[in-house]
């Protein structure tokens, strides 16, 4: 597909379908027909993720949701497992 072609898709529509893949667990392939066409949808995921643009939105959106919560921007330092 082409760059100019990928313009006119609704960058919405591409983000819509890139969540509806990752709550419902499925192949890219089975991405309902209402959405744009999957190999569009899974090569706009692919160039973020190699460009790593999908880390700094889980960054950003994780140190927003802590500091809503009134915790400290950031990871937690040390992470806490329980033995069974």
């Amino acid at each position: 597909m082409s760059d100019a072609h990928r313009a006119l898709i609704d960058l919405r529509e591409i983000v819509d379908a890139i969540l509806y893949v990752n709550r419902a667990g499925i192949p890219w392939e089975y991405l309902p027909h209402d959405f744009p066409p999957y190999k569009t949808v899974y090569d706009c995921y692919a160039k973020r993720e190699a460009d790593g643009t999908t880390q700094q939105v889980h960054d950003l959106l994780r140190d927003k949701t802590r500091r809503a919560h009134g915790r400290n921007a950031g990871p937690p330092r040390q992470c806490w497992t329980r033995r069974a």
